[in-house]
């Protein structure tokens, strides 16, 4: 159920906390990004905790193309996903202990490709 939430929020390219039930908890930060080919994203600030990074790419020509991302700032880059591949593909990587700090996704791919950054610890109302 997690999962499918994820994903849809990466579909709909979610920036801002999800509104939650009455007297439920509220759900975390989710940053959205998407691009083609290589760059970095805009600058984002994360709260020190856990995350998921959702990823998807898309080969925009009949040939293999690479997919390469790394979450960088904050004085470290972290490789995200870094492969080959023909057609589309989705997966999930979960990121454990990551200080606080401004950081942005920088991408060495020749993909299409859409990220979603969800956890750490609720926004501050």
């Amino acid at each position: 159920m997690a999962l499918a939430l994820f994903l849809l929020l990466v579909a709909a390219g979610c920036d801002t906390p999800v509104p939650t039930a009455s007297g439920a908890s509220p759900t975390p930060l989710t940053i959205n990004r998407s691009g083609t080919g290589p760059g970095h994203s805009a600058d984002f600030h994360l709260l020190a905790g856990d995350y998921a990074f959702a990823w998807s790419a898309t080969d925009p020509k009949p040939t293999a193309c690479q997919i390469d991302i790394r979450l960088s700032g904050n004085g470290s880059s972290i490789p995200i996903v870094s492969q080959s591949l023909t057609g589309q593909k989705t997966d999930t990587a979960f990121l454990h202990g990551i200080p606080g700090g401004t950081y942005f996704f920088d991408s060495a791919s020749t993909c299409q490709w859409r990220v979603a950054l969800v956890g750490g610890p609720p926004p501050t109302p």
